[in-house]
């Protein structure tokens, strides 16, 4: 995160946005918020990826926590240097599952409805009735309970 404060923040505004990245960790969330909205607003793409994403979902003000947003972020993260990101009701399981479907409907919807109209797979509503009720029995009602708006929210970031 500090590489990305220092790439988008004027030199004194960085100095001090990294000692409160660093020095308080309650303010982690507003930081990221600053330096998502900051990113909103530029057309360049920083190598810190995983910092970038996390600022990026710290700006979901329907989140109920700040976990809400690190998890989506990781699942971010991990899959989208997946191979095939889409999910597989058949090999994904639990939390995979579940993030593959919230992450596919939000980022790669175009996918998903191919392979239901042209390789027998479920339909989109199929994969968030699934992904809702995962992160429901896995504890992560949080995320269950803002499915739609996280799926609405990533297509608006991403695509």
């Amino acid at each position: 995160m500090k590489e990305l404060i220092r790439n988008l923040f004027p030199v004194k505004q960085a100095g001090a946005m990294n000692y409160l990245w660093e020095d308080d960790p309650a303010l982690r969330l507003s930081v990221a918020k600053s330096v998502g909205t900051k990113l909103l607003s530029k057309e360049a793409i920083y190598s810190d990826a995983p910092s970038q994403v996390m600022a990026l979902m710290s700006l979901a003000s329907f989140a109920n926590s700040d976990q809400e947003c690190i998890h989506v972020a990781g699942a971010i993260n991990k899959l989208v240097t997946s191979r095939d990101p889409l999910p597989l009701v058949s090999v994904h399981r639990g939390y995979a599952l579940a993030s593959r479907c919230l992450i596919s409907l939000g980022m790669f919807y175009k996918g998903i409805e191919h392979r239901h109209k042209y390789h027998g797979a479920p339909n989109p509503s199929f994969y968030r009735k699934i992904g809702k009720q995962t992160f429901d029995t896995i504890g992560q009602k949080g995320i269950a309970g803002n499915f739609e708006k996280w799926e609405t929210f990533l297509q608006e970031i991403f695509i």
